[in-house]
């Protein structure tokens, strides 16, 4: 079989792979020879089709990145740090970082775990293997693994999706020529699972035949350990214009019939204490100890964890006063509704996450999931998903230093392609330049007051509350204003540096009746509040509008807090106070702590026995 795919390929085969006769041409004077049918698969698939890897490739090139340094955050005092992004299937570390003589110390990872319905037992069993193929490795590894991030879908049902991001250290100043090939390093991901496929497909081959090696200047192809292909990775990408045809771009029908969505149409119900319940045993506001458990391993010598009660993961740097903070996620429901919005969004709240932990955001790697790159709809969520990735990486300063593309992610159901919801996962790493400003989440005092920085919005747009409870799917991404997210931020950041503030938890998923219950949760301790006779009550509580931050202040920084909040120019409000246990909403009695920490610590370790 060797032999066939090592032929040299015809005009007429190029032809039948999407090349035209000048395609065909520009290949053989490119390698002054002509092309095995290999090698004609991979320029098939990396110059044809309606959005090929050329188009992915231009649109790669328009993020923001760190132009030299091969991807290295400068953490100054000779320290470099890198932030890589994989697939379950894919090593931990970049094959460019290894090409390029590094010396990495990788000190962390962190998951995001996209899977079906729990009771889909299809994504049940994908989630146990997942589970413990993430355990045994973290098991046989000095790695910290950190608490990571995981929704359930249905789309995801048929193709469950896992993204990793390590971070590792670099004490020298050695710094490998990448620059210019990093992105293509990263791009040839894609390339090389789909030319496998389309080999496996064609020559009746298997897919664990094939190994892929690359370097800075050249991608081979090996079958059985015979060399079938050796390509300059220059000529990948970087072809004549001429040859680049019109992508088709197409917005799903959806897309405008969620932006039909009214919130005086759904019903606000009349008992809220019902919902708050209800929402607190989901499967994408419940714990994921049951998962995480499994490999939060934190077994790496002298290791330094931070505070594991923090929005961000944090982790110490050895022999210097500093640390990092680690964050992944995004969410697939607000991507879905409107990829730009939704992606700026993802980078933004992972910038809150990191700003909560007392960090200063630095970089993010990124994972793109998609469908069928020959679906005219995905290519509208990646390109738009580029748009708001770009917009928000500029506002926040934070360059994408690492990329993997896969543009595979669909199944047959019925005899029909069905996509999963789209998924650009977001790592953000960020530098706390004093470990002692560690912020944690938790409520620490009974007494302590609790405001709200940022805006109030009457919004349930993609909500937990409007998807899960009232059983709406279309309606647009939440409320997101980037300008004020970003002032928010800087706020942020100064009452942690001043210690005006003792607890900060970002208001996300399931709003902020969520929020409050995850910084009781900790120390069993409670909350008494008042919501916004301007905003419908269920909208204030369940709602998911961005840019907000819930603090604790206690009694002696209370003075202080309110007059730097009166300075900033930035909107804030006093929640309440914290109680010993009670949760309170407007006067009314919404249970004790114990038995909502109950609920959502076991809600979906019970959601996973009971199926």
């Amino acid at each position: 079989m060797e032999s066939t795919i090592q032929q040299e390929a015809t005009l007429e085969e190029a032809k039948e792979l999407g090349l035209t006769k000048d395609d065909f041409e520009l290949i053989k004077k490119t390698l002054g020879r002509t092309p095995n049918i290999t090698e004609t698969n991979i320029y098939g698939t990396m110059w044809s089709g309606s959005f090929s890897l050329i188009h992915i490739e231009k649109w790669l090139k328009t993020l923001p990145n760190i132009d030299k340094d091969g991807g290295i955050i400068d953490l100054g005092e000779g320290i470099g740090c890198v932030l890589n992004a994989s697939t379950l299937n894919q090593s931990q570390s970049s094959e460019t970082n290894h090409k390029s003589g590094l010396n990495i110390d990788t000190i962390a990872q962190i998951n995001s775990f996209r899977f079906g319905t729990i009771e889909n037992n299809v994504s049940k069993e994908s989630l146990t293997e997942v589970t413990k193929a993430i355990s045994d490795s973290a098991n046989t590894s000095k790695i910290t693994s950190l608490e990571g991030d995981v929704f359930f879908d249905n789309s995801f049902n048929s193709t469950s999706i896992v993204n990793t991001f390590s971070v590792g250290i670099i004490n020298s100043k050695k710094k490998g020529d990448t620059s210019g090939t990093e992105n293509h390093l990263q791009t040839l991901d894609f390339c090389s699972e789909k030319v496998i496929k389309d080999l496996c497909s064609k020559f009746d081959l298997k897919a664990d035949q094939f190994s892929v090696e690359t370097d800075l200047k050249s991608i081979r192809y090996y079958s059985n350990k015979v060399q079938i292909a050796n390509l300059p990775i220059d000529s990948l990408i970087k072809v004549n214009k001429d040859i680049v045809g019109d992508e088709k771009i197409t917005a799903p029908a959806y897309f405008q019939e969620s932006k039909a969505f009214n919130i005086n149409d759904v019903k606000e119900p009349e008992d809220l204490k019902e919902v708050a319940a209800f929402l607190l045993k989901q499967p994408n506001i419940a714990s994921k100890r049951w998962i995480n458990n499994h490999f939060n391993t934190l077994k790496r010598t002298g290791a330094n964890i931070g505070k594991p009660l923090s929005d961000a993961g944090i982790v110490y740097i050895e022999d210097t006063n500093r640390g990092l903070a680690i964050t992944a996620g995004g969410n697939p429901r607000y991507i879905k509704a409107d990829p730009q919005i939704g992606t700026s969004i993802a980078v933004a709240e992972a910038a809150r996450n990191i700003v909560c932990s007392g960090g200063e955001p630095k970089a993010i790697s990124t994972c793109f999931n998609f469908g069928n790159p020959n679906n005219p709809e995905t290519n509208w969520h990646f390109t738009n998903a580029i748009r708001g990735m770009s917009a928000a990486c500029e506002k926040f300063k934070t360059p994408v230093i690492n990329k993997k593309v896969s543009f595979q992610d669909q199944s047959i159901i019925d005899g029909e392609e069905v996509s999963i919801s789209p998924i650009p996962t977001i790592g953000m790493v960020g530098l706390l330049e004093d470990k002692k400003k560690a912020m944690s989440l938790d409520f620490k005092t009974k007494g302590d007051l609790i405001f709200i920085i940022g805006e109030a919005v009457e919004c349930i747009a993609s909500s937990e509350y409007l998807y899960a409870y009232h059983g709406v799917k279309a309606s647009p991404a939440p409320h997101f204003n980037m300008d004020k997210e970003y002032k928010m931020q800087e706020v942020i950041k100064s009452l942690i540096k001043k210690d005006l503030v003792n607890a900060a938890h970002d208001c996300s998923v399931g709003g902020i009746f969520i929020t409050l219950s995850e910084m009781a949760i900790p120390n069993e301790l409670g909350f008494d509040i008042v919501t916004d006779a301007e905003i419908r009550e269920d909208a204030f509580l369940f709602g998911e509008s961005t840019g907000r931050v819930l603090v604790g202040v206690n009694e002696v920084s209370e003075e202080e807090f309110i007059e730097f909040m009166m300075n900033s120019g930035i909107n804030f409000t006093l929640l309440g106070h914290v109680t010993q246990g009670k949760l309170v909403v407007d006067d009314d009695h919404f249970g004790f702590i114990q038995e909502a920490k109950k609920s959502y610590n076991s809600a979906l370790e019970k959601l996973i026995e009971s199926y």
